[in-house]
């Protein structure tokens, strides 16, 4: 899941930034949501520190009672993955922004092509947030290299101290604790059961009454307990 969050007080600027965000992922296969705000609040507090959804920040510098620099700010706190864009009427701004050592992909004037290059600087953050990675590991003396987007789930087996990787088309073993996995992983890998980590990103449907998990190639575990029921609501909506 992509998260598009759009912090804007200016309606006509508002309509254009979901305009771009539109445009720039119309033939991606990205499932995304836009969130706009038009001031500071408590839901944007939690959009902010939602775990384990990828986010673009499209961010208005001169706001209200809080700007979008403290806004940034508040961002990079603990988040150096995101990625921010700043949109504001007044060049003034230029220095405080990249002064702030915010990591900004890009500072738009809104009134210089403005819709066409942040459509430009989406796709950009786009490459940035789904570049490719792999996860390299040895099993028997075998070096293997297994995309992250490959993997579905990964289930420690019982009484043995080795972990299972079910990818999409295959399944792997390796010799380390799940818990040390899911930090190395990230945090799209969720923990569902203290046996198993998931990849949300590879998430299909989780039905919560039955505690079964599909993925997107048809697979399933029942590796879902109900004290982790609340946490994975928080990354696949409307699954119930």
């Amino acid at each position: 899941m992509l998260n598009v969050i759009i912090y804007e007080d200016n309606a006509v600027f508002m309509q254009k930034n979901i305009n771009s965000v539109n445009k720039a992922l119309a033939n991606c296969d990205i499932d995304y949501r836009i969130l706009k705000f038009n001031q500071y609040s408590s839901k944007l507090e939690d959009a902010i520190y939602q775990k384990g959804v990828k986010k673009i920040y499209i961010i208005d510098v001169e706001m209200g009672d809080v700007s979008g620099l403290e806004i940034a700010s508040k961002i990079r706190e603990d988040d150096f993955e995101s990625i921010i864009i700043f949109a504001t009427a007044f060049d003034k701004y230029h220095n405080d922004v990249f002064y702030s050592r915010l990591m900004v992909l890009d500072f738009i004037c809104k009134y210089q092509g403005y819709e066409e290059r942040l459509k430009d600087d989406i796709i950009a953050a786009l490459k940035v947030l789904y570049k490719k990675k792999t996860f390299i590991f040895m099993y028997n003396h075998v070096i293997y290299r297994v995309p992250y987007s490959h993997i579905c789930y990964i289930e420690k087996e019982p009484l043995i101290k080795r972990c299972i990787i079910h990818t999409l088309n295959n399944r792997f073993h390796i010799v380390k604790p799940i818990n040390w996995l899911e930090q190395v992983l990230g945090a799209n890998f969720v923990k569902t059961h203290q046996s198993c980590i998931v990849n949300m990103d590879n998430v299909k449907n989780i039905d919560f009454s039955t505690n079964v998990i599909t993925f997107k190639n048809g697979a399933s575990t029942s590796l879902l307990t109900n004290d982790k029921k609340k946490v994975i609501r928080e990354y696949v909506k409307d699954s119930e």
